[in-house]
């Protein structure tokens, strides 16, 4: 299983909102290589439960949903879009996938999530601030 992880801005729901959409139509092109998208997973439980507290979304929470996700991941992708040198998940995972041994392919952007509409938001976003 691949797991392919980006930058997601938990306390900016627009940002997040085009980093799920983004994340997500990358990791459709990887479908039939058994992708796992971890900001797809949680953008997804976050737009269906928002009337649970948001500490349930806190980053402790999630390291332990995802971790044994990771832990079995064959190999992961790190998918650089705008912003990922800001984030500190996105940087403590790919360490985290290092010193497990586990694969890490870092993955630019598609030519198409640095184009309009996202190129407005991209440029307009204050990442994890």
């Amino acid at each position: 299983m691949i797991y392919l992880s980006a930058p997601y801005s938990f306390g900016n729901s627009r940002l997040a909102t085009v980093q799920f959409k983004a994340v997500t139509e990358f990791a459709a092109t990887l479908i039939t290589e058994n992708v796992f998208s971890e900001v797809t997973y949680i953008h997804a439980f976050r737009e269906a439960t928002k009337d649970l507290a948001e500490n349930l979304f806190q980053e402790d929470y999630w390291k332990r949903v995802l971790r044994s996700i990771q832990k079995n991941a064959d190999r992961a992708i790190m998918y650089q879009l705008p912003g990922w040198q800001k984030d500190p998940r996105f940087n403590q995972l790919y360490k985290l996938f290092q010193s497990w041994d586990t694969p890490v392919t870092v993955q630019a952007p598609l030519a198409r999530h640095l184009c309009s509409p996202y190129k407005e938001i991209w440029e307009n976003a204050k990442y994890f601030s």
